[in-house]
């Protein structure tokens, strides 16, 4: 990371252990210790989910928590729309559903 000036933001790095149920259940998640050279050293802990490229991801790999998200967000929306519903015209209220 120092070779192409990057620098680590602790409060931002997540660690995500990959696997099998089997191999998980066999995996003894601690903190991960990172040897920083200017800054010193950094625990991080593992997550059970984490964000990548704005897709959450769980240790089995699958979009369950991703989907759950997404489906909430759009139900958020859609409650959003219907508060104005009334003064809106049919065509705008269409498009509007349709960018959502």
């Amino acid at each position: 990371m120092a070779s192409n000036r990057l620098k680590l933001n602790p409060e931002k790095t997540e660690v995500l252990w990959t696997g099998s149920s089997k191999r998980l259940m066999q995996l003894n998640p601690s903190d991960l210790v990172l040897n920083l050279d200017s800054q010193g050293s950094c625990n991080v802990t593992p997550t059970n989910s984490a964000r990548l490229l704005g897709v959450s991801i769980t240790p089995d790999l699958s979009l369950r928590q991703h989907a759950l998200h997404a489906s909430s967000h759009c139900f958020w929306q859609l409650c959003e729309i219907r508060s104005v519903r009334r003064s809106l015209e049919s065509p705008i209220e269409l498009t509007i559903v349709a960018a959502c």
